[in-house]
């Protein structure tokens, strides 16, 4: 079905994301924004918005990779 699909993507989407997830959620208002940023994608989604929603997830997976690139860099340092 489909959402056994989705429920498949998101599982291997969050298993790639883990280390990323791990060094935003450690600092509290990153994690807060992380989630208004989930919200926000949840929205889209909900509102059958799937442009809006892949923009909002490229944007969100964006922003926590630089964040945890940049948290890899003072912990190097």
């Amino acid at each position: 079905t489909a959402n056994r699909l989705l429920r498949r993507l998101l599982t291997r989407l969050v298993a790639s994301s883990e280390q990323t997830a791990r060094a935003v959620y450690a600092i509290p208002a990153a994690a807060a924004h992380s989630l208004g940023q989930h919200a926000r994608i949840l929205q889209a989604v909900e509102a059958g918005e799937v442009t809006r929603a892949a923009d909002l997830l490229a944007e969100h997976r964006a922003h926590a990779h630089r964040f945890a690139y940049r948290a890899a860099e003072l912990t190097l340092s």
